[in-house]
């Protein structure tokens, strides 16, 4: 059985070496199960890098051998990665985010923030009263 450590895995880039060296040193893993898969979630970020800096040089758009235009294959990757990270960050619990799409700190459940939410989704004053069919929460007719 591997005993759990402070250093990084071997064959980490620099990005999956600095995330390591920043979660492990406050939040160490405590057995082999959490050390696996901290390394697996500085390989995403490794993934995420590499996919993000080839972006950067050829674009997200591509064009297909039938000379549409399609979004570059590494967008998909980028976006695969960064699901690892997050699922794996919130197995080990160390992901600070609440239900799917919300941001942390933020109460969705809070009227007042219900209220300006479907304010601004209908551009109206916040005195206006008027339903509108994309409201939120979502309401049943």
């Amino acid at each position: 059985m591997t005993t759990p450590t402070k250093r990084a895995p071997a064959g980490l880039g620099a990005p999956g070496a600095r995330l390591w060296r920043e979660l492990a040193a406050d939040h160490p893993p405590q057995d082999a199960g959490q050390q696996a898969l901290l390394a697996q979630v500085c390989r995403a970020r490794d993934t995420e890098a590499e996919a993000d800096e080839l972006l950067k040089r050829e674009g997200m758009v591509v064009k297909a051998p039938n000379g549409q235009l399609q979004a570059h294959p590494a967008t998909r990757v980028l976006a695969s990665a960064r699901q690892a990270q997050l699922a794996g960050l919130r197995a080990l619990g160390l992901a600070s985010v609440g239900k799917r799409g919300q941001r942390p700190g933020r109460d969705y459940s809070d009227p007042e923030w219900i209220e300006s939410f479907n304010n601004r989704r209908r551009g109206a004053s916040a005195n206006d009263e008027d339903e509108d069919e994309f409201s939120f929460p979502p309401t049943k007719r």
